[in-house]
């Protein structure tokens, strides 16, 4: 997926160089392979196994910031900044953390309707009111020391900045790296108190209030801030400015107490990430230029599979004719066995009992079409016929959901299913096993504003989830 200067960038942008001709690559944040602009390389991205770090861009000068000061000085009809002050600039570390959000809202609700029967008397009863969503989940949490007027957070902003891999190059001299203090493990563990308040916003209105995180996936981003202190007719303060922006961000007045507590600097690995070329392992071919974790090489026919600790020996397809509008739609097959087949066919299964879970392959942002997707497959794949492929091309569309990442899709659906028919939750995880998991195509094609499947006609989704 080659980059054009007109682009728009969905989410936040990665900035890189290339390792080939040292030009300038600016990337979406879910980029896995990209074509050089300047020379033409194949490249890709390779995450580390550490959280990846990354630093925004210092864009506001000191003279900015203090311009942003005097304009909040003189709205508030104060006088303007002197020059006797001191100035703080530092890079502040947040742990960015992506996440899906599994939310449970189950009571009895209260109605009142007019009778049809007796004129102006209203008849009362209780419903049973079941509210089950999936949704993704971002937040960004401070992992450094506590610093007086730097947000606790980042907010939404968080997803549509310009970041760099950390490096000397891309940090400015005068800033300074403030330590991390919050490893990764902790801020995991904390993350259920974090989400309270989303939990227990409508504790009124239901009798059962669940709200769990699953899939937690975290950064390490150093954002930078100027610091203002100085004292006037007042007394002391502090303005905290952003570093990207220029804009006053907090102003306060009086220094918490435990401002200078000490901490025990934890041994924290910074995760360091690299460009490689974009090319097959066995003949040195270049890869398709696309986001995916699956390539079949169009020169060796080998497979190239890039999800770490997975292995895929073959792809399979479903059976078909071969139409020009057809799209080939990747799914992860997992086939039932042991204690939990009965469990899970009677959620995946439908009328022909099958002995597969089938999740998508692809990232879709909308769970619940997911989870309606998941089943709709699922139920049908005793229909199909399949045959192993050993060539693909552009109506293959690009694998770029990690198989622990479905893995973990299969264990919400689980909880999901049960919680609608009241059976008990059990804190121990379910613990999946599958006997055999599988790559496959299946054939869709586009009727209005819904994909179809081009064998049965009966599985369809929304065009919008691909």
């Amino acid at each position: 997926m080659a980059t054009t200067a007109n682009k728009e960038k969905s989410g936040f942008t990665i900035g890189v160089s290339c390792p080939g001709c040292g030009g300038e690559l600016e990337l979406e944040d879910n980029f896995f392979a990209i074509e050089c602009d300047h020379c033409g390389s194949a490249l890709r991205l390779v995450m580390p196994d550490a959280p990846p770090t990354f630093v925004a861009e210092v864009k506001a000068t000191k003279q900015e910031a203090r311009y942003a000061i005097d304009r909040y000085l003189k709205e508030q009809g104060k006088p303007l900044i002197h020059s006797d002050y001191q100035l703080k600039r530092m890079y502040y570390p947040y742990w960015k953390v992506d996440a899906i959000l599994f939310r449970l809202r189950k009571g009895v609700e209260k109605r009142v309707v007019l009778s049809d029967y007796t004129e102006n008397q209203e008849i009362s009863y209780e419903k049973e009111k079941t509210d089950i969503s999936l949704s993704p989940y971002t937040t960004t949490l401070t992992a450094g020391m506590k610093y007086d007027g730097l947000p606790n957070t980042l907010g939404l902003r968080s997803d549509y900045i310009k970041l760099f891999p950390l490096s000397e190059e891309k940090m400015e001299d005068d800033f300074d790296l403030l330590p991390i203090y919050k490893p990764w493990e902790e801020i995991r563990k904390s993350l259920h108190t974090h989400i309270g308040a989303i939990s227990s916003f409508d504790s009124n209105l239901f009798g059962v209030n669940k709200t769990e995180i699953y899939s937690p996936r975290a950064m390490l981003l150093y954002f930078p801030f100027y610091l203002f202190d100085f004292y006037d007719t007042e007394g002391f303060n502090r303005f905290v400015i952003d570093g990207v922006t220029g804009r006053v961000l907090n102003h306060i007045t009086t220094l918490a107490s435990n401002t200078q507590e000490s901490y025990d600097n934890p041994n924290i690995t910074l995760g360091e990430i690299s460009i490689i070329s974009h090319q097959c392992h066995n003949c040195g071919e270049d890869l398709p230029s696309v986001e995916s974790l699956v390539y079949i090489c169009r020169n060796c026919q080998v497979i190239t599979d890039l999800e770490p600790g997975v292995e895929i020996d073959e792809i399979e397809e479903v059976v078909h004719q071969t139409e020009q509008n057809n799209i080939l739609v990747p799914f992860w097959a997992f086939k039932i066995s042991g204690v939990q087949e009965s469990t899970l066919k009677s959620i995946f299964g439908g009328i022909y009992r099958s002995d597969r879970v089938i999740i998508p392959a692809f990232r879709v942002k909308n769970y619940n079409a997911l989870f309606k997707l998941c089943k709709r497959m699922s139920a049908a794949f005793p229909q199909f016929k399949l045959d192993k492929i050993s060539k693909m091309d552009s109506t293959y569309k690009p694998v770029n959901l990690p198989l622990n990442e479905a893995l973990a899709l299969t264990e919400i659906f689980i909880t999901k299913d049960r919680y609608k028919k009241n059976i008990n939750q059990k804190k121990a995880p379910l613990n999946l096993k599958f006997d055999e998991i599988t790559l496959l195509y299946a054939p869709f094609h586009l009727e209005s504003y819904f994909y179809v499947d081009s064998v049965l006609q009966a599985v369809t989704f929304e065009k919008s989830l691909i």
